[in-house]
């Protein structure tokens, strides 16, 4: 007996700035992903990235985000990445992550929530979080020490590592 997989692809299209995270994109994830749940058909879904890269991580050339009048707005804005990896996370169909050229910081954590993940060899991987100053957010550290354990999990955000392919 024949089993057909019937599958989506969600495409990250920013590719002029290697994909690059900003508030919408990660708002698209969401609804993407939100839609996807409802569709029952589907048996697998596959993240990937026009252009050179997967996702270059957090679009630091977007500028400040608009003035939000209420502290509970800005604490909603700021949780649009951990949003999106959940919506990710808890997709009923298989998730698998294509990769290719980079994949840093939240580009990384797009990468961590999804099921399985096919890496192009000459994929370069890391958190820069730590070089920029800037913290590692959206539960990615706790998905990191599950997936990889404390000591290397620590290793690679602390120092900036290039994760390797395999």
């Amino acid at each position: 007996e024949t089993q057909l997989i019937s599958y989506a692809v969600v495409w990250l299209t920013r590719s002029k700035s290697r994909n690059a995270l900003n508030t919408k994109t990660l708002e698209d994830l969401i609804e993407a992903f939100s839609f996807l749940q409802t569709q029952y058909h589907l048996n697998v879904v596959v993240l990937a990235g026009k252009g050179k890269s997967f996702c270059a991580g957090a679009d630091l050339k977007a500028g400040p985000e608009p003035f939000v009048p209420t502290a509970r707005e800005k604490r909603y804005r700021l949780q649009v990445g951990r949003r999106a990896i959940a919506a990710i996370e808890n997709l009923e169909a298989i998730t698998i992550a294509k990769v290719h050229g980079h994949a840093a910081g939240g580009g990384l954590g797009l990468v961590q929530a999804c099921d399985l993940r096919i890496v192009c060899e000459n994929t370069r991987m890391w958190f820069p979080e730590v070089d920029i100053n800037l913290p590692l957010t959206w539960g990615l550290t706790a998905r990191l020490v599950r997936d990889l354990g404390r000591p290397k999990a620590m290793e690679l955000i602390t120092m900036g590592s290039n994760f390797p392919a395999q």
